[in-house]
């Protein structure tokens, strides 16, 4: 928890002197557009449809209190140039407020969280469903309630090809220290949760601050920021496999400690050998995160670390997913770090004997606070939002444009 407390601090000495360079930056320009200026700041990564729209959730719209509500929005490229943002949703306190991450149906619905608010106080899982002449309606499909099944909703959900969700909360549960959920159909609306895993029994892990992957298989993979077997703030790779008679059973892929990584925040992802890839906020050679792969290995799974951050302005405090390109290059983003401690974007690229680091945009020379991960285009141009920086110092939702096509980019789809 100590890794939010700092990035709340440098981001306030550094917020005014990145929103500046980032009009001013020559450098910026070469390579960095900024489609929209944020009046609110962005709560998550974006998603991008095939059409190149963009989708995201915000901080604006109906006040709860004294927070705001939260929204969804999305951003659309204009023929001739620019971007125009349309207010998907405002959510007000009856359908709770907060939300995370989005994701999306084969038919254009989009599916989320909330970390709080509903009619119990505990987030609900929701649907947007676009009707006709252009408007967007509302489903809440779950409001997560007291007792055994209390939990902050976290996060982005896992859609299966049944339409099945599933989640994490990092509170409540059996042993209060978070949850793994399924939310399905159950006819004329209604919808049923299933707690599939509940963390802090023994060493499972504890407070999945990510949501869950799956696989072609069925089985489930996430991580929990704290708990396992090293040390309590250190945190797990699990994997939830379903049995016979509706139940699932974990296994601990990996145990981190204080030398190869601890606290991973973000999902991971996977590869087509089965391989999983994730971040992690502190740890490493120079104790400011890594990026990492577990792998299958005669019967047991191997962390390698790919690379330590800290070293220099190479970024560090990771907390976003990391995407993966068909060549096998992976991108992502550092909460700080980079000149100015004001975060940058990077590429991994596998190479004999090991991985190379990139620094593809470094916010200190504009912007500041890189929000979520980066969703990449055909072309091989990558999208996100930041915290701070831009027209009205509350973040942009930035494109960047790489200088040369990548090998293999082409073939993204």
């Amino acid at each position: 928890m100590q890794y939010k407390t700092l990035s709340t601090w440098l981001r306030s000495i550094a917020t005014i002197f990145a929103a500046v360079l980032f009009l001013t930056s020559a450098r910026a320009a070469d390579h960095l557009t900024v489609p929209y200026n944020f009046e609110e700041p962005a709560t998550s990564s974006l998603i991008r449809d095939a059409a190149g729209n963009l989708y995201g959730t915000g901080e604006d719209g109906n006040r709860c209190g004294d927070d705001p509500c939260g929204l969804v929005y999305e951003l659309s490229p204009v023929e001739g140039g620019g971007w125009t943002k349309t207010v998907l949703y405002n959510f007000n306190g009856t359908t709770a407020h907060g939300p995370n991450g989005l994701v999306m149906d084969a038919a254009g619905n989009l599916y989320g969280m909330t970390f709080s608010g509903g009619l119990y106080g505990g987030g609900t899982a929701y649907e947007l469903s676009r009707g006709e002449g252009g408007g967007w309606t509302e489903t809440v499909l779950y409001n997560f309630s007291s007792g055994s099944h209390f939990g902050y909703a976290n996060y982005t959900l896992w859609r299966d090809a049944a339409g099945n969700l599933y989640g994490t909360t990092l509170d409540g549960g059996t042993y209060g220290a978070g949850m793994v959920f399924e939310l399905s159909s159950s006819g004329g609306g209604a919808w049923t949760e299933t707690v599939l895993w509940s963390f802090g029994n023994g060493s499972d892990g504890e407070y999945p601050e990510s949501g869950v992957i799956m696989d072609a298989a069925g089985n489930l993979y996430g991580t929990t920021l704290q708990g396992g077997t090293y040390c309590q703030a250190c945190g797990i790779v699990y994997e939830l496999s379903p049995s016979q008679g509706g139940n699932w059973s974990e296994t601990v892929l990996h145990n981190f400690n204080e030398n190869d990584g601890w606290e991973p925040w973000a999902s991971l992802i996977l590869d087509a050998a089965g391989n999983l890839y994730g971040t992690t906020g502190g740890g490493g050679a120079y104790s400011e995160g890594i990026a990492f792969e577990v792998s299958p290995h005669d019967g047991g799974w191997t962390e390698t670390v790919l690379h330590s951050f800290g070293n220099g302005n190479d970024g560090s405090f990771l907390q976003a997913p990391l995407i993966l390109d068909p060549t096998g290059n992976l991108f992502g983003t550092t909460q700080g770090g980079g000149t100015n401690h004001s975060g940058i974007v990077f590429e991994l690229s596998p190479r004999q004997g090991g991985w190379i680091e990139t620094v593809l945009y470094d916010f200190g020379n504009g912007g500041g606070f890189p929000l979520g991960g980066v969703v990449m285009d055909r072309a091989g141009d990558l999208y996100g939002t930041t915290e701070s920086g831009g027209l009205y110092h509350e973040g942009t939702a930035y494109e960047l444009t790489p200088p040369a096509i990548r090998p293999g980019v082409s073939s993204l789809h």
